[in-house]
């Protein structure tokens, strides 16, 4: 069994894993909370590489947008 995913405060709302653009570099999955945070996660060894802040509000969406972009909405 794996190692969980801890860090956000509240609830998770949404998950997304990184388009594979090169199997070379390191699989990440993105996660968005209730506590107005998106999470960037290396699914190498369950590790939260970056917390993005800056919503006012719960997050209610992430999606990755390629080229490394990340979308998120509240």
């Amino acid at each position: 069994m794996g190692k969980s995913l801890t860090g956000h405060k509240k609830y998770v709302t949404s998950l997304t894993w990184e388009p594979l653009m090169n199997m070379k570099r390191e699989k990440k999955l993105a996660s968005s909370s209730k506590d107005g945070t998106v999470r960037i996660w290396s699914a190498y060894d369950n590790t939260c590489l970056l917390t993005l802040g800056g919503h006012t509000a719960s997050v209610a969406k992430v999606l990755w947008g390629g080229e490394g972009l990340i979308y998120s909405a509240s």
